[in-house]
């Protein structure tokens, strides 16, 4: 079904809003999986519905605190044009309620479930990108490093030769006999038999194909910061990211693209941001009842 009016393409958008904040958050976190098109269409409209109903659930508890602070489900269903137009206000600030409480909701439950939690134990996600990318962004953020460590790998093939260089690309959506990893760095390689590894100055890239690697060995060193990696900020950008990160419990030398990563990565994070807004849905609508 096609919706055919204004209100009803925005209730459509509202509905799947959070399963799609959902499902790239998870794609985002689990690179190394596959899924059909139906499991991941099936899989966005039904946690959109189930978080869509927890976010009506709680709005309607708010908007018994204040009943004209917010628009209810049964006022947007049987309201004509022109009360929509007279309360536009209300109106715009349901539509914002709506839309950062369900999203907060759906960061959460990415959270919360095996997979996309970067502390958990079990992944749904190959080891080339757990040992190649998620670790190495663990171990920045647990032990507050000011650049992410770089994975230093020694790949043996099946006929004895023996690659050194650092990880650079590598491909995650092909079958393992048919992925591609990629070195940079300083290069070295040892020949079978050979008792020292001989260094490559003049290449830039060594690209292994997935069926002639028998084993990986892996080796974290410290990252090296650039400009790249860290672009220079403005100074009075600086207080207002120290105070984000503050109120979603980060380290101070976070950057904005950890906090804004944060809530899908912190459980405790996603939970505080929540309360937040909630606090605030709850003082505006006592606001508005006692005016």
């Amino acid at each position: 079904m096609v919706p055919a009016t204004v209100g009803g393409v925005v209730t459509l958008v509202l509905l799947v809003l959070p399963g799609l904040v959902f499902e790239l958050i998870r794609q985002r976190r689990r690179a190394g999986r596959q899924d059909s098109a139906f499991a991941e269409i099936s899989r966005v409209l039904v946690v959109g519905l189930v978080i869509g109903a927890i976010t009506v659930t709680l709005l309607a508890v708010i908007s018994l605190v204040g009943p004209r602070s917010l628009v209810t489900l049964a006022e947007l269903t049987t309201a004509n044009r022109a009360w929509l137009a007279q309360h536009a206000v209300a109106l715009g600030w349901t539509a914002w309620a709506y839309g950062i409480v369900s999203v907060t909701l759906a960061a959460l439950l990415a959270a919360l479930l095996p997979g996309t939690d970067p502390a958990g134990r079990i992944h749904a996600e190959s080891g080339w990108l757990t040992a190649f990318d998620r670790l190495p962004r663990l171990m920045r953020q647990q032990l507050g490093l000011t650049a992410t460590p770089i994975a230093r790998l020694s790949v043996r093939l099946a006929d004895g030769t023996v690659y050194l260089g650092d990880r650079a690309e590598f491909s995650t959506d092909l079958s393992l006999d048919d992925r591609e990893l990629a070195l940079a760095g300083a290069l070295a390689c040892r020949p079978p038999g050979a008792a020292e590894a001989q260094p490559l100055p003049d290449w830039h890239r060594v690209l292994l194909h997935g069926d002639q690697i028998a084993d990986i060995l892996v080796q974290y060193v410290p990252g090296r910061p650039t400009s790249a990696s860290r672009p220079s900020e403005p100074a009075w950008t600086t207080p207002l990211r120290w105070a984000c990160a503050r109120a979603l419990g980060r380290p101070d030398e976070a950057r904005w693209l950890d906090l804004l990563e944060a809530p899908a990565a912190h459980r405790l994070t996603a939970l505080r941001l929540l309360g937040v807004e909630l606090m605030v849905l709850l003082v505006v609508a006592a606001l508005i009842r006692l005016g």
